[in-house]
Order: structure tokens, then sequence, then C-alpha cells
């Protein structure tokens, strides 16, 4: 595998790990997302995305969809879920435990994620 393929697969597994930390956007709504360098208040970026998640009660399940800068797809789900309401969910995904309510969604639980010494974190805001 050469370096190129490494820093994506970093990039995708650092998506998946830190997607979440806390954030004010009701279920449904777009959020900016991005796995930046801790410590760099969210400026030495290596993935930036534009998601969404969306709850499914019946299948017990919220998909995380959405598009990185070079338009490719972000395609994600949380499995492992229990939901009170169709829009007031709770999920377990590893080490990350998920939540939506009627504030927004949150993650009560959250990892960073360590690449060449180097440690990231999840950075997030309202989509425009």
């Amino acid at each position: 595998m050469d370096q190129g393929q490494r820093i994506m697969n970093i990039k995708n597994l650092a998506f998946m790990a830190l997607l979440g930390l806390t954030f004010s956007a009701h279920a449904g709504q777009r959020v900016d997302f991005s796995i930046c360098e801790s410590g760099s208040s969210c400026k030495k970026c290596i993935e930036r995305a534009t998601v969404e998640f969306s709850p499914n009660q019946q299948a017990k399940k919220v998909a995380v969809r959405g598009l990185n800068t070079e338009g490719k797809p972000v395609d994600a789900e949380l499995t492992d879920c229990q939901f009170l309401t169709a829009t007031e969910w709770a999920c377990q995904d590893g080490k990350n435990r998920w939540e939506g309510t009627k504030d927004g969604i949150k993650l009560t639980q959250a990892r960073r994620t360590k690449f060449n010494g180097v440690v990231y974190e999840a950075c997030l805001s309202k989509a425009n």
C-alpha cells in the first residue's frame, strides 16, 4: 500500500471514529464536519465534508450521508440504535455513543485518532 492509499485509509478511519463530538443541529440538517489536527483551532484539516443524519426508527439505524470537498460520497450507517421517538435516538458504535434529540445531535463518548504522531479531532459547524 503506498503512502497515498494509507492517508486515504486513515482519513476514512478517522472520519468514522470522530464523526460527532457535540453540535446543535436537528436530525436531518446538514452539518459541516472536518477532521483536523488537535489544537489547530480547526485550521489544519485532512478531511472536510458536509453530512446529514437521517434516523430510521423501524430499522433501528441512522444513516450518515454527504459529500466531501472533492465531491466524493460519505456513506456511513450507525447501528445498534435505540429510539424513544422518530427523532430522539441513541446509537452505540464501537467506542462512540451518538444521541439525537430535539436540540440536535451529539457524540457523548468520542475518541481521538492518532496517525504518524499527530492527534486528530472532529470539528463541527452548522452547514450554510
